[in-house]
């Protein structure tokens, strides 16, 4: 269990990453050219018509296939494994093409619902791009089965590398489509979409799977996922519904306040994406094999909390000290004006410590559907919702944007601490004291970093001023960063931390092997 998370995630994380830091400069690019404007938020609302529809379906497809196909694959039976995998990804394909049709006919309504305080220019925009990116999400959602289906038979770096394609096109259309505006970063868009299942289609085929369209909706394996994705669904639904929420009350708070909090979510999101996103793709599979030993899932449900939480604590303590001098780093060039750099940092601030929310979320949920319990993750998606809602609305008018991204980030935590009630009440003790000495030790750590990343990059201001070069605005980040980092590990020792000896073991190991190997070629 320790090989498998420690070594397979070490490299799934390095590759998603790269990806990430990919999709980071997507959007400097995007910034870059077209500020914080209304062509922007033309875009982003557009992005997030297929999540309405499409995104929130693929997802569910993806979570409650790997259950049903690893209980398959126990069968040892290949023609029926066949039979399950040719008939999903048809039933997929047939369902998604109409509710992508629905969803075309239906764009303007939809564009007037998410974004109602926009002018009417920006609706038209919206429109046309929204219209462009829904016929493509047919093969987001035949990425993420793709996806899963690897991740099941234990190949974990192809789907790490599906936003590779999907980054690259957008970068490559505002790179050297910018002339014809808006509308080819669009279309990029489009393409990069394709591009992630593309990417994956050399692994199914080395993997063994041969496609051959079948279509039966009462094949057994294809009702089990039925009996378990309506309420993944409506999970999915109420998890994209406090973006939409946001958008809504963002559009509102003047021009360029959309993707003001868009690009901060973007940010955000990064670390989440890198190494929550990575660490769940291998839990996930491992937990679903393990959901009939009880100790074997308690153990590594609370290995995966503590890993992911020693990981985000000082990535989160980074992100808040450092809030302006990262989004002037990444975003502060071009058309993305000092003001715009002010509206985003504002909204920064309140989203980043809703990514520890967001990282228990996502592995506790993940240990509910191994256990083949999609309800419970769905009435924790509705109570957050609501959680939000009123706590947006409040902190909205009394913050503005601050308000609005601090009630988002409040509502992930306090939903995350709901479900680690629950998950304890349905398999009993899940080492909670464990977990919760891990955590003490890792805040202590964390605060002690932030004090030494906040007076080392007010000594660097303060000694050197403020300069527009870039290797200047990467030294304001990079030093206080390394520096907080070091004196993070150093406390973990100082705390006893077991990870950071489990770290120590693990490269004594290595350095033995490395020695031994040496040997036996010098003989």
């Amino acid at each position: 269990m320790k090989k498998s998370i420690f070594s397979q995630a070490i490299i799934v994380i390095l590759i998603s990453m790269f990806g990430k830091l990919l999709g980071l400069l997507r959007e400097t690019a995007l910034a870059a050219y077209f500020g914080a404007s209304g062509d922007s938020d033309a875009f982003k609302i557009s992005y997030s018509i297929p999540e309405v529809f499409i995104y929130i379906i693929s997802i569910a497809i993806a979570q409650t296939f790997i259950p049903v196909y690893s209980d398959i694959l126990t069968e040892n039976d290949n023609n029926k494994t066949k039979v399950f995998l040719n008939n999903v990804f048809t039933s997929v394909t047939f369902a998604v093409a109409i509710l992508l049709t629905i969803a075309y006919i239906l764009s303007p309504t939809l564009v007037s619902m998410i974004a109602p305080g926009f002018e009417q220019i920006t609706t038209n925009k919206t429109i046309v791009l929204a219209r462009i990116l829904i016929p493509a999400s047919l093969f987001f959602v035949l990425s993420d089965l793709a996806a899963a289906y690897l991740q099941t038979n234990k190949r974990y770096i192809t789907p790490s590398l599906v936003w590779y394609p999907h980054n690259l096109a957008i970068i490559l259309s505002i790179l050297f489509f910018n002339s014809y505006g808006i509308y080819a970063v669009g279309l990029g868009a489009a393409i990069g979409i394709f591009g992630m299942f593309l990417i994956q289609v050399p692994s199914l085929v080395l993997q063994g799977f041969v496609y051959k369209p079948y279509l039966n909706f009462k094949e057994e394996g294809i009702i089990a996922i039925k009996n378990l994705i309506i309420p993944v669904i409506i999970s999915g639904s109420f998890n994209q519904l406090y973006l939409i929420i946001n958008r809504i009350l963002a559009s509102g708070l003047g021009k360029g306040s959309v993707s003001a909090i868009d690009y901060a979510a973007r940010v955000s999101y990064l670390v989440y994406s890198i190494f929550v996103i990575s660490l769940s793709q291998i839990v996930y599979p491992l937990l679903a094999k393990s959901n009939d030993n009880l100790p074997d899932f308690t153990y590594k449900l609370g290995k995966s909390i503590r890993i992911i939480s020693i990981l985000v604590f000082p990535i989160v303590t980074m992100m808040f000290v450092l809030k302006e001098e990262i989004i002037v780093l990444v975003y502060q060039r071009g058309a993305f004006t000092l003001e715009n750099t002010n509206k985003t940092a504002i909204a920064f601030a309140g989203l980043t410590f809703g990514v520890i929310g967001m990282a228990y979320r996502e592995i506790l949920n993940k240990a509910f559907y191994a256990l083949k319990d999609t309800k419970t993750p769905m009435l924790n998606s509705i109570q957050a919702v609501f959680i939000n809602i009123l706590l947006n609305i409040i902190l909205t008018k009394l913050f503005g944007l601050f308000g609005l991204a601090l009630g988002s980030s409040s509502a992930f935590i306090l939903s995350s601490c709901l479900l680690f009630v629950k998950i304890n009440k349905k398999i009993g003790d899940i080492r909670f004291k464990w977990i919760s000495e891990g955590l003490i030790k890792y805040s202590i750590s964390s605060i002690i970093m932030g004090f030494i990343m906040y007076f080392a990059c007010q000594y660097i201001i303060g000694a050197f001023g403020f300069s527009e070069n870039f290797i200047y605005k990467s030294i304001i980040v990079l030093i206080p960063a390394f520096l907080g980092f070091a004196v993070y590990s150093l406390m973990l020792f100082v705390t006893k931390a077991e990870e950071a000896f489990d770290v120590i073991t693990r490269m004594k190991k290595m350095w033995l092997v490395l020695g031994n190997t040496r040997a036996l070629s010098k003989n």
